[in-house]
């Protein structure tokens, strides 16, 4: 098919590394015709781009607002994360390592842990995934993501390591038109495809 156009796309931090590395150089093959231009952000930034239109797609966390042509994906259960051989989580106050506020899943950890009457600080904050990655494998304190993008060398941590439960993250995509042009319609399909293989959905 030798469809031509643009469309930009937001992409969330966590699924950064496996769309574009798999999700979009496949697309670009099939679909040399077509210009991505893709904006790797958190998800306020995301939103706000939906909102002025600056993106046609965006793959990014439900917040509880719905954008007019949002459509639901799945649920991603947030999880605990910390290092391998790793004992940190017997720490009292319990050392953090969030996204700067504000955040969702950074409340709702907190919100979990005062709920359970478990002191915690944060020992770091990153305004990056890969801050918030590199921060854990060296074992400077948990961090709670989902399990999507997770590095092989870390650990979930369960209620039995002392941990509160957490809630789930459902994921969305939010488009900019209700009838998009034909390459934005083709790469929402590829996106959709490619999410089916994404790890550990909780339905």
């Amino acid at each position: 098919m030798n469809l031509k156009g643009k469309v930009r796309l937001g992409l969330q931090e966590d699924f950064g590394e496996q769309v574009l590395t798999q999700t979009l150089g496949r697309f670009k093959r099939a679909y040399p015709g077509i210009q991505i231009e893709v904006v790797v952000a958190r998800n306020a930034e995301l939103v706000q781009g939906m909102r002025q239109g600056q993106l046609d797609l965006a793959l990014a966390w439900d917040d509880g607002h719905p954008l007019p042509n949002t459509l639901l994906l799945c649920s991603y259960p947030m999880r605990w994360i910390g290092a391998r051989d790793n004992e940190v989580y017997r720490l009292r106050p319990l050392p953090l390592i969030l996204f700067d506020a504000p955040c969702m899943v950074r409340q709702a950890a907190l919100d979990a842990l005062n709920k359970a009457g478990i002191p915690w600080h944060i020992s770091m904050t990153s305004r990056s995934l890969a801050g918030i990655w590199a921060a854990t494998q060296a074992g400077l304190g948990l961090t709670v993501r989902t399990a999507v993008g997770m590095p092989s060398d870390l650990q979930i941590l369960a209620q039995q390591h002392g941990l509160p439960a957490l809630p789930s993250l459902k994921l969305v995509l939010h488009r900019l038109d209700s009838t998009p042009p034909a390459a934005v319609k083709v790469l929402e399909s590829c996106l959709l495809e490619s999410l089916d293989h994404v790890s550990h959905p909780a339905g």
